[in-house]
């Protein structure tokens, strides 16, 4: 389980590329949901709440750009 917390960390380590993570998440999480059953209430909101919170980082970003 470790790797599902730390790929939002890896993704976002090249903030070039803010709107590529951004169209990957769905997919990610998507991913995620198939392979778990038990875990996939924890996984929603764990990605509902990183999914908010880096949409808020891509408009700060983009602000700053």
């Amino acid at each position: 389980m470790r790797e599902v917390f730390l790929a939002p960390v890896f993704f976002t380590a090249d903030l070039r590329a803010p709107f590529f993570f951004a169209a990957g998440i769905p997919l990610f999480a998507a991913f995620f949901f198939l392979l778990t059953g038990f875990f996939t209430g924890f996984l929603a909101g764990f990605f509902v709440t990183f999914f908010a919170f880096f949409l808020v980082a891509i408009f700060a970003i983009s602000i700053k750009n």
